[in-house]
């Protein structure tokens, strides 16, 4: 005779539990309703002028946070993550300058991407990147 172990959950309490994808771009995939152990496939999607940075979540551990196509096994909670950006291109018209000593001048190009997070209790806060680059 074989044993067989099989998981219980508490009467009421949930089998499923949902993924929350926040500040991902066009094509994004993943969100929505899983049951605890679950592989769970994320995609980020494209953001015009943008390139992916990284996903950042408390409530999982993802394979490759820094990959914008990652997985995750789902835990017994509902999950958010989300999605930062990095700005591709410096805005138009502006040049990176160098002063010939190897630092920058005062009219350096800075691309700036501002995303909003909101929080689980429903704050919103701001998360600013910023990258500058030296002209070659």
């Amino acid at each position: 005779m074989t044993a067989v172990i099989v998981p219980v959950m508490e009467i009421g309490a949930p089998s499923a539990f949902s993924v929350i994808l926040s500040e991902t771009g066009v094509g994004a995939s993943g969100g929505g309703t899983y049951n605890a152990g679950d592989e769970v496939n994320i995609s980020a999607g494209e953001m015009g002028g943008y390139g992916f940075g990284r996903w950042t979540t408390d409530d999982a551990e993802l394979e490759n946070p820094s990959s914008p196509n990652t997985s995750f096994v789902m835990p017994a909670n509902d999950v958010t993550i989300i999605a930062s950006w990095v700005a591709l291109d410096s805005p138009p018209n502006n040049e990176n300058i160098n002063n010939g000593s190897g630092g920058w001048t005062a009219t350096h190009t800075v691309a700036v991407a501002s995303v909003a997070i909101v929080a689980v209790a429903g704050v919103t806060s701001t998360a600013l990147i910023v990258r500058a680059r030296r002209k070659k």
